[in-house]
């Protein structure tokens, strides 16, 4: 498909998502602003699959969208269940307008992004990019094991706690074990592992790594974190898409997407009934399909906090923090450097 032809079908599915939602939101009609809200995420990610291995890596960051932000209310419509009753129509709305927002804002990003791309004249010489990089492999590699160690102690200590206490312990009352430096060592290795991956390794050198990290954000959900693993599953399969572009010898064939397949759905199943045992409560299995909707009931949670948010606004405390520069203030104020200063405490 050329790509004028392509921008002017999705741009206009795109608009016309957006006079239904205006539609919607101007007589309340929350179902005509929920069709519109998961019709323009349907749209964005069409965009995105129709650019096929190029924009693999997007298409994974939609994936993980609806799985923690749009499922939950999505799902919940599409079946016919009831959605967002913690919360009055007032507050739904604005949390409908908000992820609408979103998702329109991302996907004009990824146009736009696309149509800068096609102008470029040159394109990446992988090849050279490769050999250029190859001498960071070695180095990006050792650091990456060592802070895979601190990430592996870390995950241990946060299993151990969740087994002696609970899960909810984990968030609300907490106080880790681990040093420091093993925090912040810890925290590195993600950063390195996704480092290491840029430079695009050879299939062979890779294999190591990408294991040690899947093997990491797995076992991390016997601490009650399914989102870890989740998320780590499908980056580094989309990152394996990718990289069927760029080599002759391809990471994933037809077997490993029809295992996949295969295990995807009882996954998502046994992470379903992971959610009983994490909060508790004894599991319980209601079927198949009814447990495969219930994951993702269970786990797009986050469209809350922005309805919470709305909802206890005159509550919260104003802390007068950009929400641009917020977290950088935070940081110089409550973190290290905040400590030897001015003697503050997170």
């Amino acid at each position: 498909m050329r790509e004028s032809n392509r921008v002017f079908i999705f741009l206009t599915l795109a608009v016309i998502t957006g006079i239904l939602f205006m539609l919607g939101y101007n007589d309340t009609s929350l179902s005509l602003m929920m069709t519109s809200t998961l019709l323009m995420f349907v749209i964005t990610l069409a965009y995105s699959l129709s650019y096929g291995n190029k924009m693999i890596i997007f298409s994974a960051f939609l994936v993980c969208f609806f799985t923690f932000v749009l499922g939950s209310w999505g799902v919940n419509f599409i079946i016919g269940e009831p959605w967002g009753n913690e919360f009055d129509r007032t507050t739904k709305k604005h949390v409908l307008l908000c992820v609408y927002l979103s998702i329109a804002s991302i996907f004009i990003g990824a146009m736009m992004g696309n149509i800068k791309s096609e102008k470029k004249q040159s394109a990446l010489d992988l090849k050279a990019y490769q050999q250029e990089n190859a001498k960071f492999e070695g180095t990006i590699r050792v650091l990456l094991y060592v802070t895979m160690i601190f990430s592996a102690i870390d995950i241990v200590d946060r299993v151990m706690f969740v087994m002696k206490n609970s899960y909810i312990d984990l968030y609300t009352g907490e106080k880790t074990s681990m040093p420091y430096m093993v925090q912040k060592l810890s925290a590195c290795s993600t950063f390195l592992f996704f480092s290491y991956l840029s430079i695009l390794p050879e299939k062979k050198k890779a294999k190591r790594p990408i294991f040690l990290y899947l093997a990491l954000h797995i076992f991390s959900i016997l601490a009650g974190s399914r989102g870890e693993g989740v998320k780590s599953a499908i980056m580094v399969f989309a990152y394996c898409l990718f990289r069927n572009s760029t080599d002759e010898d391809k990471w994933v064939k037809k077997k490993h997407i029809i295992v996949l397949c295969i295990a995807a759905p009882i996954s998502i199943v046994l992470l379903s009934l992971w959610n009983f045992w994490r909060s508790g409560m004894t599991a319980q299995y209601f079927g198949f399909w009814n447990e495969f909707i219930n994951f993702f009931t269970t786990q797009g949670g986050s469209i809350k906090i922005i309805g919470y948010e709305k909802q206890l606004h005159n509550l919260l405390p104003d802390t007068n923090i950009s929400y641009t520069f917020g977290p950088i203030i935070n940081w110089y104020k409550y973190g290290f450097i905040g400590n030897i200063i001015s003697d503050t405490k997170p």
